[in-house]
């Protein structure tokens, strides 16, 4: 990609972030190359080491791969390692992801990863603060992570020693009062470090699985509502209509519906939170509230044609 044809983002652009005008020092102008920017959706950011283990890279994938399925858009700085992992698995998905850059826009880096930039561009975006020529340093990253912080709604830590990149990215995220996920690693691991003392310093969330993720950023996304008319996404009536009194499990919904693993987690987080799903040691079941809801929802003509049915578990 030796011709860039960038556009320039700032406050008040349909595609400026508003989330960067909380951090401090947060940059005047971005530029940009690639998809517009959906600021509609939660951006949440996958970090860590260039370096990663084999378990380091199924993780980012399982967790990239299931948040990009439940809406989110997978944040990464295009590093070699968990960057480019989380980036490839958003991308894999069908998801959205955006890279932001230590350089200028024209300046191919890292080579490693020229490919899977060209395929940003093509189904995601590239951002950056630097014009044109400028070159990446060790000043540069610094500054480039805080924008990776500022932009999500979380920081998720994989693998990372105490001095990594990645760790600088969720001291700026802790500055600026983002949630802080880390992936547990053997104490042998040197690269399990980072995530290792976040986590007993209370500074990060324990996480193992996207649903985790899910769970905890679900109260943030759903919104109080009238209770005489409450609106119900369609992505949420369709679990409803799968669900009964009796438990069923994750797996079991998974396999009775066509939603993806991650969308699936994330509805489920969101009908526990509005009390509409009770979860239990053997799964999840409809709530009396949920029960109400479904039943209203179907003795309305103008919605019932469009709802996303999904055929009952056996």
């Amino acid at each position: 990609m030796n011709t860039v044809v960038s556009r320039t983002l700032e406050p008040g652009h349909p595609e400026w972030p508003g989330a960067l005008d909380e951090i401090a020092g947060a940059p005047k102008r971005l530029f940009a190359v690639g998809r517009p920017l959906d600021t509609s959706r939660p951006m949440i950011a996958i970090v860590g080491t260039r370096r990663p283990t084999i378990a380091g890279v199924e993780i980012a994938q399982s967790l990239a791969r299931g948040l990009a399925q439940g809406g989110f858009t997978i944040v990464s700085g295009l590093a070699v390692g968990i960057d480019a992992v989380a980036h490839q698995a958003a991308l894999d998905a069908g998801g959205a992801t955006v890279a932001v850059l230590g350089c200028g826009l024209d300046v191919l880096y890292p080579r490693p990863n020229l490919k899977l930039r060209d395929r940003i561009v093509e189904g995601g975006c590239l951002l950056t603060e630097y014009e044109e020529g400028v070159q990446p340093t060790k000043f540069t990253f610094p500054q480039r992570n805080r924008i990776v912080a500022g932009l999500a709604v979380g920081v998720i830590v994989v693998e990372g020693s105490y001095r990594s990149g990645a760790l600088i990215t969720a001291r700026r995220a802790l500055e600026n009062n983002r949630n802080i996920y880390a992936v547990p690693g053997s104490l042998r691991n040197p690269m399990s470090q980072g995530p290792n003392m976040l986590i007993a310093r209370g500074e990060a969330q324990l996480v193992t699985s996207f649903k985790d993720i899910c769970d905890d950023l679900a109260p943030s996304m759903v919104w109080s509502r009238s209770d005489e008319a409450p609106q119900v996404e369609q992505d949420e009536l369709a679990v409803l209509d799968l669900l009964d009194d009796s438990p069923s499990t994750s797996d079991a919904l998974l396999r009775a519906g066509t939603m993806e693993a991650g969308q699936l987690a994330l509805t489920l987080a969101r009908l526990e939170v509005r009390g509409w799903a009770v979860r239990t040691a053997a799964g999840y079941a409809l709530s009396t509230s949920g029960a109400r809801i479904r039943a209203a929802i179907s003795r309305q003509p103008s919605v019932a044609p469009h709802r996303n049915k999904i055929d009952p578990l056996p």
